[in-house]
Parts: structure tokens; C-alpha cells; sequence
């Protein structure tokens, strides 16, 4: 019967993870720390939810099988037992659940601007290709996949004055390996968070963006990410930026 309770939380789990993601709102500037479902309180969820099935389900087992005595400590201890086994899959399913969600939530606040090539030096600024690679560029970019064990990235924070424009290919990104080389031309993409009310403009159709510059519309602080596009496993850096008068 615990293999039934098991499985009645591996289908509760299915359900949770096809659900679609609340609506994201707003957050007012300067932007909130990191928007995320709180993975503890998945696994706590879980862990509760595991709890029930498997002591109703060790519980529904020794009542009704035969010859069986349930105020018994024998059918006690498998009533704990399942209790408990059931506690254990739920944290665990309830946390992978709330690391997937966390990860889509947090993706939801970041908006593409640009993708381009990382530079040899943190004298040097990048490639840009503003809005993106053409299908052609970013095959040839991807042909020979590189693994990045992490990005460097000057300036950081970024600093900007209202209504003023940064182009991003001043901006210097180095992709370093395990053994602590540069690699130069690593495909990359440069994405804004969205934050409210705006404080750089992110509109797709926008002339700055179109031009591979940041436009400061409003003061506040907002984030940048780099991160690496071809290959597993990716790496990424988060840019502070702040808008100031």
C-alpha cells in the first residue's frame, strides 16, 4: 500500500510541475532581491503531503489486510514507517518542483538585448550583435563548443546617467576555463531585468536597442546577466547597474 501512496504523490507532484507559474507583478525600483518561489517552503509542502499518503496509506493497509492487527506496535512501526518514507520522497519531489519554478520565475524578469562574442581581456570590450545572431552566425559561433567555468565582467556595478546610453560593446566580458585561460570569441547573451516603472528601456523595437545601446529612462537599479549560449554546462554573471541623476 505504500508503493500506492508513493505513486498517488508522484502524481500529486506531475500536477504541480504542468500547473502554470503565477503571473509575475510588478516590483517597484530599486528592484527586490531575487524573485523566487521559496524552494524550503516546497519541500515542507512535500514533506507534508508525502506524510499523509504514506501513513494513509500504511494505515488503509494494515486495517484491511487479513490476520492483520493495527493497534499492534508491528503495525504501528509500518504505519511510521510509511509515515515517514512518504515524508522523505515528498521534500525531495517538493524541492526539485520548487527549484524548477524558482528558475522560471526569476527568467520571467529578464529580457534579451543583445547576444554577442566575449572579449581576449577585461581592456577590451565585446562583440555585440544587437538583438541577436543571425541562424548562420550563431551556427558558426556554436560549431566548436567551449566549457566555460566562469565569467569575469568589467564594469561591475554598472553606472549610468539618466537618459543616458551605454553601448554594450564597452562592455568587457572574459570567459575563463578550469585552468584559468581566457577564451575569446565565446558566444554570449546580454540580457536587462524588467523592472517597474522601467529604469533602462528594453522595448524590442526601441533605436537604442536596435543599436546595441542601453538607454537609462528612469533612476533606480536594476540587473544585468551575461551568460554563455552554446555547450553545457552554461555560466553566468549578474551585472548591477544603477541609474542616477
Amino acid at each position: 500500500m505504500i508503493r500506492r501512496g508513493v505513486g498517488a504523490l508522484l502524481v500529486l507532484s506531475l500536477m504541480l510541475t504542468c500547473a502554470p507559474p503565477a503571473q509575475a507583478q510588478p516590483a517597484p525600483a530599486p528592484p527586490a532581491p531575487r524573485r523566487s518561489e521559496p524552494t524550503l517552503l516546497w519541500a515542507i509542502l512535500g514533506a507534508a503531503a508525502g506524510a499523509a499518503l504514506g501513513s494513509l496509506g500504511a494505515g488503509f493497509n494494515e486495517r484491511f489486510r487479513p490476520g492483520s492487527f493495527p493497534d499492534t506496535w508491528s503495525s504501528q512501526r509500518k504505519i511510521l514507517t510509511g509515515t515517514a518514507t512518504g515524508a522523505a520522497i515528498g521534500a525531495g519531489v517538493g524541492f526539485v518542483i520548487g527549484r524548477l519554478r524558482a528558475r522560471e520565475a526569476v527568467d520571467l524578469y529578464f529580457v534579451t538585448i543583445a547576444e554577442g562574442l566575449t572579449s581576449a581581456t577585461l581592456t577590451e570590450g565585446i562583440r555585440v550583435a544587437p538583438r541577436g545572431f543571425t541562424a548562420s552566425q550563431l551556427v558558426e559561433a556554436c560549431k566548436d563548443p567551449r566549457v566555460v567555468d566562469r565569467l569575469e565582467v568589467a564594469p561591475n556595478p554598472l553606472e549610468m546617467r539618466e537618459d543616458g546610453r551605454y553601448a554594450l560593446n564597452s562592455l568587457s566580458v572574459v570567459a575563463v576555463n578550469a585552468a584559468d585561460l581566457a577564451m575569446a570569441g565565446v558566444p554570449i547573451v546580454l540580457e536587462a531585468e524588467e523592472v517597474s516603472p522601467p529604469v533602462v528601456q528594453l522595448r524590442s523595437d526601441d533605436a537604442d536597442v536596435m543599436a546595441g545601446r542601453l538607454h537609462a529612462v528612469g533612476i533606480g537599479s536594476f540587473q544585468m546577466r551575461v551568460r554563455t549560449m552554446c555547450g553545457t554546462p552554461h555560466a553566468e554573471k549578474i551585472i548591477q547597474g544603477r541609474v542616477s541623476r
